[in-house]
């Protein structure tokens, strides 16, 4: 865990400063300050924000402006059928992290119809309205114990 006192962002930079390989990091970063304070003092240079953990969309936003300013590129952490859509709108944006989500996220392909598939290395991005995809009621209600659905 983390120690009081310490700088992890400066701590950060000092091993990115030691080493010719590029730093990514930033999926528990937020706000906005927190993601400049790894970006300045880490010496990132790809970003790992998560909309879905760290402020939505607009804190996103904040956060990739910062980084395009800087010079950061975004590889956003996760949950890749949201984060694609926005991810697509930046510039500056390296890669969406994703994984395979037979051994992973098992019951996603059956709770999101319309989940972007991934191709040769690439995850389409849908031109449907919002995020590109449904949730399919049903089988969240048969599956999903621990959410409190309203009828």
């Amino acid at each position: 865990g983390a120690s009081p006192g310490r700088d992890w962002d400066a701590e950060t930079g000092v091993l990115a400063g030691a080493t010719t390989i590029p730093i990514a990091s930033g999926e528990n970063h937020t706000p906005l300050a927190a993601c400049r304070d790894l970006i300045d003092k880490g010496g990132v240079r790809y970003l790992q924000f998560d909309c879905i953990k760290n402020g939505g969309l607009t804190e996103f936003q904040k956060v990739a402006a910062y980084a395009e300013a800087r010079g950061v590129a975004l590889a956003p952490h996760h949950v890749p059928h949201f984060h694609v859509q926005i991810a697509a709108a930046q510039p500056h944006t390296a890669w969406v992290e994703a994984f395979d989500n037979a051994k992973q996220h098992v019951a996603w392909l059956h709770l999101f119809p319309g989940y972007p598939e991934v191709r040769d290395g690439h995850m389409e991005c849908h031109d449907r309205p919002g995020w590109g995809f449904d949730v399919d009621e049903a089988f969240l209600r048969a599956n999903g114990p621990l959410v409190r659905w309203a009828s």
